[in-house]
C-alpha cells in the first residue's frame, strides 16, 4: 500500500458530489 493507492481511492470518493452532496 503506497500513497499513490491512497489518492487512487480519495479521489473518486471526493470526486462524487452524488455520494454526499445533497
Amino acid at each position: 500500500m503506497t500513497d499513490l493507492n491512497l489518492p487512487s481511492i480519495f479521489v473518486p470518493l471526493v470526486d462524487t458530489p452524488s455520494i454526499s452532496g445533497d
